[in-house]
């Protein structure tokens, strides 16, 4: 008899007990019913045609997952699956059902993922969007619970092996993530910035909590009390660079974090152990630190202080564009609702335009004018002229202003004629640019 192949990936089953069967590749859950109708299409049977059980399963794996019965909402999927494979709303619903039952020892988010980049595969082109914006939610709020309990974990434990464990729980989600954008073409915006808040608000709290009630609550902290104090601050400290380095999208967030940081190194620097001598309580030599080791805290202190200095002048930069972005869309969305005014001022400008090209011919026709501008220029150069001759030029000064006063009234004389006529059409063309310029900045104002 031929293999039996996964309904989801087409990989290898693997029976289990009570005629179960799991794909090895996917993680596909396959039941006793569904593996008997294989075995009967591979001998060559007709398929039982269940279909019009599809409606009422939705329904009841809808109910089910909106009651927080997630195992009764999987079940139900499966039964849909197994029906009609390629029923989107199965595999969005099995892939919620199946993260939420998410446990420490058994994450469930790559399975999650597979199901719904199927469903985002299957879905119709009028449902994708919504789809991919419960996806986006939902594979968010998996993850963020998921690290939520790794974080809870460590704020009464922080050790090292407990934030490694984190790690690992990262990794694990940047997997399932990465499988979204590549088999369901879905990128998961906003998730690193949520989960970086989860690690920074792990660390504080265990310092809160646990870290620094430890430490403190013995008047005279032995070597193994500092050595574990100081193992735990740099636990803390890896969660914090952790977060910071998730994303570059928040950088205001970040600036807390690196002062945190500065906060950690700085106590953990300033630890002290004691030993009971034979004049009392005395600090312990065997855990000060060396000249050297203060040298390079006090260098990474500088590095996170510049730190907090880039993300500041960041976050001014990235807000800034974000504003100018929303006055951008409120700009758009304005006119956008008054399109028919918006054409009517355009219109109502490019006449005026228009007028104002007609004043200017009208002014360049009028006899003298042109002439009375090159007088202009003229006696300004032989102003410019005399001026710059010393003070023992008089007879050439004399000679210039001779020639200028000539110019003079020359153009004196063309004012008197051709500016009667020109008056009126100056202040009409000065109207009209006035209502030109009303009008743009009718059309370019911010809204």
């Amino acid at each position: 008899m031929a293999a039996l192949a996964c309904d989801l990936c087409g990989g290898s089953l693997e029976m289990g007990s009570g005629g179960l069967a799991t794909c090895t590749s996917c993680g596909m859950a396959h039941s006793k019913d569904r593996m008997q109708e294989k075995i009967q299409e591979i001998k060559g049977t007709v398929r039982v045609d269940n279909s019009h059980m599809v409606d009422n399963y939705i329904g009841m794996a809808t109910h089910a997952l909106e009651s927080g019965n997630n195992a009764e909402a999987e079940g139900y999927c499966n039964k849909i699956i197994e029906i009609d494979p390629g029923q989107y709303q199965a595999w969005l619903c099995k892939g919620q059902a199946a993260g939420w039952q998410s446990t420490l020892g058994n994450l469930r988010v790559a399975e999650a993922a597979n199901c719904f980049s199927t469903a985002i595969r299957n879905a119709p082109d009028e449902e994708l969007s919504v789809v991919r914006e419960r996806v986006i939610s939902q594979i968010t709020a998996i993850s963020v619970a998921i690290v939520r309990l790794r974080a809870n974990r460590f704020a009464s434990w922080p050790e090292a092996d407990a934030a490694e464990s984190i790690r690992q729980d990262l990794g694990a989600i940047q997997g399932a993530v990465n499988s979204l954008l590549e088999k369901g073409d879905t990128a998961i915006e906003g998730i690193w910035e949520a989960l970086a808040v989860e690690l920074n608000a792990a660390a504080v709290r265990a310092w809160s909590e646990t870290i620094e009630p430890d430490y403190n609550g013995n008047d005279h902290p032995s070597d193994w009390d500092l050595e574990r104090f100081i193992g735990r601050i740099e636990s803390a400290m890896g969660l914090v660079e952790l977060a910071i380095s998730l994303s570059d999208e928040d950088d205001q967030e970040d600036v807390q974090r690196y002062e945190n940081l500065i906060f950690f190194a700085e106590k953990r620097i300033n630890g002290k152990s004691y030993m009971y001598g034979q004049f009392g309580w005395v600090r312990s030599y065997k855990t000060q630190w060396s000249s050297d080791a203060i040298a390079m805290t006090n260098i990474q202190i500088q590095k996170w202080r510049a730190g907090i200095q880039k993300a500041n002048n960041s976050a001014v930069r990235r807000k800034a564009a974000q504003e100018k972005e929303a006055a951008a869309q409120r700009f758009e969305s304005y006119w956008a609702e008054r399109v028919a005014e918006r054409q009517a001022l355009e219109g109502e400008a490019s006449t005026l335009k228009g007028q104002i090209e007609q004043v200017r011919a009208e002014l360049a026709a009028i006899p003298g004018l042109a002439e009375g501008k090159e007088l202009e220029v003229q006696l300004t150069q032989l102003n410019a002229e005399r001026d710059a001759l010393g003070m023992f030029k008089g007879r050439e000064k004399k000679a210039i202003q001779q020639k200028a006063d000539e110019v003079s009234a020359r153009l004196q004389a063309l004012q008197q004629t051709s500016g009667a006529a020109a008056a009126p059409l100056e202040e009409k063309l000065g109207s009209l640019k006035s209502k030109v310029k009303a009008i743009t900045t009718e059309l370019t104002q911010p809204r």
